[in-house]
């Protein structure tokens, strides 16, 4: 039987059988082709035109096609095909149920920072995900080991960008670090996915006598052959927390090891600069500080490809802040005090920064407190692991002196899209803690300029 509702129509039809996987919809946008079609609701699509709907990158690339034939699965059992006539850029007008869940991971890394997380905190941050979806949807770098070959064949047939836990090429070396005997495969299964055409970045994470040095060297000469399908590759080094009871020793890099790996790093640039016109590869921000160097300028990180992991956030922060200043130069007076707590990775940063806000305005100057990682150990000293308890203890006393009107954090304290801290603390409870009204503030040039002069 055919239905029309308007320029859209769709045809009722009995399946008799067990349901099938597919995507349960959860919202429909009111006047759109789904609501004109009869889609509701608590529906379950369950294949776009002839191919199974199994999750949302599913979806993504499906929905994509010209011509849209949906099969759907109507909450009394019925199955409905529904060839929705839609307008250039015009979409469906549905959202789903999130239903990706996770795959988890079943290799045993070296330097997994899980494994060296204390009992008793929630559930959520135990979890090892290694999941091809996550890498598309939220930019997650995965290890392609616990991929099957039917999710490694999605990701060849639809081009699938990609983020990869590379780490070594040589496979006993990748083997040692992952802890799983199947991460010697990496180099034929990125020369698959070269072939293929699929865009891809890479990550090493650096650990201090296993496969840094030459064995660094070796990797990216493997891993430059597959440029530019694979489009940039991170170096960062290895996190150490002080809970690695039971678990292999690692070295932390010192100021020569970091220059060293710097330098090495650097010929490789020149090779691939003077090759393909890209450096291809670049050191983490935590190097040149730990190596005590200068910080590169914007130009030297080719647009800032690997941004999230922590390469060229200084030099990006610098820039920003830089230009919001001049944008704003009719400020010329701080509102009131503000208070800027931050870990000690981004102490000279900040403190720079406060420092250029203050040259031609009148009043009090931001002022940085940096703070310890009580909890983890002090040499993590990165802003996003810190818990409101180790922020209250450390702040209470500058807090308590009323010397300050506001507080501002980094939005990275906080768990994504949420309020709360590692330890679950709520940014509000912090502020009622603290006495102080506290903010968290995006970590770039622009928003930290904006949040101290008011400027929002």
């Amino acid at each position: 039987m055919e239905h029309k509702t308007g320029k859209n129509s769709y045809e009722l039809k009995t399946c008799p059988g067990s349901r099938r996987p597919g995507l349960r919809i959860d919202d429909v946008v009111p006047g759109s082709a789904a609501e004109e079609t009869g889609i509701e609701p608590g529906d379950i699509l369950r294949s776009v035109n002839g191919t199974r709907v199994d999750d949302e990158l599913d979806w993504i690339y499906l929905s994509a096609a010209d011509e849209l034939e949906l099969e759907i699965e109507k909450q009394n059992g019925e199955i409905w095909e529904i060839d929705p006539e839609l307008d250039e850029d015009e979409e469906l007008g549905v959202s789903f149920e999130q239903s990706l869940g996770s795959k988890t991971c079943s290799n045993n890394c070296l330097f997994c920072f899980i494994d060296q997380m204390p009992d008793g905190m929630r559930e959520t941050l135990y979890v090892k995900d290694d999941d091809e979806r996550l890498s598309f949807l939220n930019g997650n770098y995965i290890t392609l080991t616990n991929l099957g070959e039917t999710e490694f064949e999605r990701i060849l047939r639809w081009k699938i960008p990609v983020n990869i836990s590379i780490h070594s090429t040589d496979p006993d070396i990748r083997m040692r670090l992952l802890g799983n005997r199947f991460a010697g495969k990496i180099n034929s299964q990125l020369q698959r996915l070269a072939r293929a055409g699929v865009p891809m970045n890479g990550q090493i994470v650096c650990v201090p006598g296993i496969n840094d040095g030459e064995a660094l060297e070796r990797t990216l000469e493997d891993l430059g052959k597959l440029w530019p399908h694979l489009d940039s590759v991170s170096v960062v080094p290895v996190g150490i927390t002080r809970y690695r009871d039971g678990l292999p020793a690692l070295k932390l890099f010192d100021r020569i090891g970091a220059g060293e790996t710097i330098d090495r790093i650097e010929r490789f640039q020149q090779k691939m600069l003077a090759a393909s016109g890209t450096r291809f590869v670049f050191p983490s921000d935590e190097f040149f500080l730990t190596a005590e160097r200068p910080i590169p300028s914007p130009d030297y990180y080719e647009g800032f490809p690997q941004l999230e992991n922590g390469v060229g956030m200084i030099a990006d922060f610098h820039s920003e802040a830089r230009r919001t200043n001049r944008e704003l130069e009719a400020v010329t007076s701080f509102p009131d005090r503000v208070l800027v707590l931050t870990g000690p990775l981004a102490q000279g940063l900040l403190e720079e920064t406060a420092a250029m806000l203050a040259e031609g305005r009148r009043g009090p100057k931001p002022q940085i407190q940096v703070l310890q990682n009580k909890f983890f150990g002090e040499t993590v000293t990165v802003s996003g692991l810190f818990t409101g308890t180790d922020i209250f203890e450390q702040a209470a006393g500058a807090a308590a002196g009323r010397k300050y009107d506001r507080v501002l954090i980094p939005d990275t304290m906080l768990k994504n899209d949420t309020e709360l801290f590692l330890d679950d603390m709520t940014r509000e409870e912090l502020s009622e803690k603290l006495g102080l009204p506290v903010t968290a503030v995006r970590a770039d040039g622009e928003s930290f300029v904006r949040a101290v002069l008011a400027a929002d």
